[in-house]
């Protein structure tokens, strides 16, 4: 029987890219996606509603509902193979989207070995901007490199020529360093892809719409979380 505070949760892990379909039913991808947001936000390791992860997704899911205006993907490759000059332009938003509404636009600069990112989010209701660089550690004529390290993360980015595609993978550093225990937690290891905003938040009324056909009783199911989350308000 579908739950409706697992259409809750899937309704916010939609909304902040995590891939799930709102169907009510705590299935393998909704497990999946429950475990990846407790790792991502320092949360006992569970792949179930646990009350932890019940506030924690009631909490990112209001802050996902502040307007922000996402990028579409582009990835230039133009000038990739210039003898000089060569130059690489990548924007769109990084999904899964956490912390909701993230947006990026990223240059490379062949010759000057680095990637910068302006990235703009929303965290506690704030409108918080950043320019992240990373030392570019290969270019070749197909893939591009770089990472970018702090005391506790370090960032490595990809931007793949052919496939048209920028991955970013996450993992914890800074072992025995208590400043880092939280974040090391939280951040074992954690990949993100550069997709087309849209693609974040577009398909939420598009699942939400599968979910009404299944029934009567799912439709009555999307009539509570309208109330419930009028109610929260």
């Amino acid at each position: 029987m579908a739950d409706w505070r697992v259409g809750t949760a899937q309704e916010t892990l939609a909304r902040l890219g995590y891939g799930v379909t709102i169907s009510g039913e705590l299935d393998t991808a909704t497990r999946q996606a429950l475990a990846e947001f407790a790792r991502r936000h320092a949360l006992p390791r569970t792949d179930s509603l646990t009350p932890e992860i019940v506030v924690a997704l009631g909490y990112a899911g209001d802050r996902a509902f502040d307007p922000f205006g996402l990028h579409e993907l582009a990835i230039s490759t133009s000038a990739w193979s210039s003898a000089r000059n060569a130059a690489v332009h990548a924007q769109g938003t990084w999904s899964p989207a956490d912390p909701p509404r993230q947006t990026s636009n990223i240059w490379c600069y062949r010759d000057l070995h680095v990637c910068r990112e302006a990235v703009a989010y929303i965290l506690m209701g704030q409108l918080y901007t950043d320019v992240i660089e990373y030392e570019i550690d290969g270019w070749d004529a197909d893939e591009l490199t770089a990472h970018s390290a702090s005391i506790c993360m370090i960032d490595k980015l990809t931007i793949n020529r052919s496939q048209e595609s920028a991955v970013l993978v996450r993992s914890a550093r800074g072992a025995g360093l208590a400043i880092c225990d939280r974040t090391r937690s939280a951040n074992k290891e954690s990949v993100a892809r550069l997709v087309s905003g849209s693609t974040v938040v577009a398909s939420l009324n598009e699942e939400g719409m599968k979910y009404i056909r299944l029934g009567s009783k799912a439709s009555s199911l999307m009539q509570r979380l309208r109330v419930l989350s009028n109610r929260s308000r």
